[in-house]
Protein backbone atom coordinates (compact mmCIF):
# COMPACT_ATOMS: atom_id res chain seq x y z
CA UNK A 1 0.00 0.00 0.00
CA UNK A 2 1.28 3.46 -0.93
CA UNK A 3 2.22 5.73 1.92
CA UNK A 4 3.11 9.37 1.54
CA UNK A 5 5.48 10.73 4.12
CA UNK A 6 6.26 14.43 4.32
CA UNK A 7 9.69 15.15 5.69
CA UNK A 8 12.02 18.14 5.88
CA UNK A 9 13.33 17.60 2.37
CA UNK A 10 10.01 16.81 0.70
CA UNK A 11 7.45 14.13 -0.01
CA UNK A 12 8.45 10.49 -0.07
CA UNK A 13 6.34 7.71 -1.56
CA UNK A 14 7.06 4.64 0.54
CA UNK A 15 5.60 1.21 0.99
CA UNK A 16 5.69 0.37 -2.68
CA UNK A 17 7.10 -3.03 -3.40
CA UNK A 18 6.83 -2.49 -7.14
CA UNK A 19 7.69 0.15 -9.72
CA UNK A 20 5.35 3.12 -9.42
CA UNK A 21 5.13 3.31 -13.26
CA UNK A 22 5.03 -0.24 -14.64
CA UNK A 23 4.16 -2.21 -11.50
CA UNK A 24 6.98 -4.75 -11.94
CA UNK A 25 8.46 -6.16 -8.74
CA UNK A 26 11.93 -7.32 -7.68
CA UNK A 27 13.66 -9.60 -8.53
CA UNK A 28 12.21 -9.04 -12.04
CA UNK A 29 13.45 -5.43 -11.84
CA UNK A 30 15.76 -3.40 -9.60
CA UNK A 31 14.00 -0.51 -7.88
CA UNK A 32 15.67 2.89 -7.61
CA UNK A 33 14.44 6.28 -6.41
CA UNK A 34 13.22 8.90 -8.89
CA UNK A 35 13.49 12.52 -7.79
CA UNK A 36 10.61 14.63 -9.11
CA UNK A 37 12.90 17.66 -9.23
CA UNK A 38 16.41 16.86 -10.51
CA UNK A 39 18.99 16.85 -7.73
CA UNK A 40 21.25 19.01 -9.92
CA UNK A 41 18.79 21.86 -9.31
CA UNK A 42 19.48 21.61 -5.55
CA UNK A 43 15.81 21.73 -4.58
CA UNK A 44 14.89 22.61 -1.02
CA UNK A 45 11.97 20.15 -1.20
CA UNK A 46 11.55 17.16 -3.50
CA UNK A 47 9.43 14.12 -4.27
CA UNK A 48 11.06 10.68 -4.16
CA UNK A 49 9.31 7.75 -5.82
CA UNK A 50 10.37 4.08 -6.04
CA UNK A 51 10.73 3.20 -9.71
CA UNK A 52 12.50 0.51 -11.74
CA UNK A 53 15.68 1.30 -13.64
CA UNK A 54 13.99 0.89 -17.04
CA UNK A 55 11.19 3.33 -16.27
CA UNK A 56 13.69 5.66 -14.58
CA UNK A 57 15.79 5.79 -17.75
CA UNK A 58 12.69 6.42 -19.85
CA UNK A 59 11.47 9.24 -17.58
CA UNK A 60 14.90 10.87 -17.48
CA UNK A 61 15.15 10.70 -21.30
CA UNK A 62 11.73 12.31 -21.63
CA UNK A 63 12.72 14.97 -19.09
CA UNK A 64 15.83 15.81 -21.11
CA UNK A 65 13.85 15.96 -24.36
CA UNK A 66 11.17 18.16 -22.81
CA UNK A 67 13.82 20.41 -21.29
CA UNK A 68 15.54 20.74 -24.67
CA UNK A 69 12.22 21.61 -26.33
CA UNK A 70 11.59 24.22 -23.64
CA UNK A 71 15.07 25.71 -24.08
CA UNK A 72 14.57 25.84 -27.87
CA UNK A 73 11.19 27.55 -27.41
CA UNK A 74 12.71 29.95 -24.89
CA UNK A 75 15.53 30.72 -27.32
CA UNK A 76 13.02 31.44 -30.10
CA UNK A 77 11.02 33.63 -27.70
CA UNK A 78 14.21 35.52 -26.79
CA UNK A 79 14.92 36.03 -30.51
CA UNK A 80 11.42 37.42 -31.06
CA UNK A 81 11.70 39.58 -27.96
CA UNK A 82 15.02 40.95 -29.19
CA UNK A 83 13.50 41.78 -32.60
CA UNK A 84 10.57 43.48 -30.89
CA UNK A 85 12.90 45.48 -28.65
CA UNK A 86 14.98 46.64 -31.64
CA UNK A 87 11.80 47.71 -33.44
CA UNK A 88 10.55 49.50 -30.32
CA UNK A 89 13.84 51.38 -29.95
CA UNK A 90 13.72 52.43 -33.63
CA UNK A 91 10.11 53.59 -33.30
CA UNK A 92 10.92 55.48 -30.09
CA UNK A 93 13.93 57.17 -31.75
CA UNK A 94 11.73 58.17 -34.68
CA UNK A 95 9.05 59.57 -32.36
CA UNK A 96 11.64 61.52 -30.34
CA UNK A 97 13.09 62.91 -33.57
CA UNK A 98 9.62 64.06 -34.74
CA UNK A 99 8.91 65.64 -31.34
CA UNK A 100 12.33 67.32 -31.38
CA UNK A 101 11.71 68.77 -34.82
CA UNK A 102 8.25 69.98 -33.78
CA UNK A 103 9.60 71.59 -30.60
CA UNK A 104 12.45 73.30 -32.53
CA UNK A 105 9.94 74.51 -35.12
CA UNK A 106 7.64 75.83 -32.36
CA UNK A 107 10.55 77.56 -30.60
CA UNK A 108 11.72 79.07 -33.91
CA UNK A 109 8.26 80.52 -34.57
CA UNK A 110 8.12 82.15 -31.14
CA UNK A 111 11.35 84.06 -31.68
CA UNK A 112 10.10 85.75 -34.83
Amino acid sequence: MEQFTIGESGVFVRGLESCWCCGKKPPQVKLTIHHGIPQTMNPIKNVEIPICEGCHDLINTQDVNQTMQFVFKLDKTAEELNKSMVLLVKQTQKAVSIIDKQMNKDEGGKNE
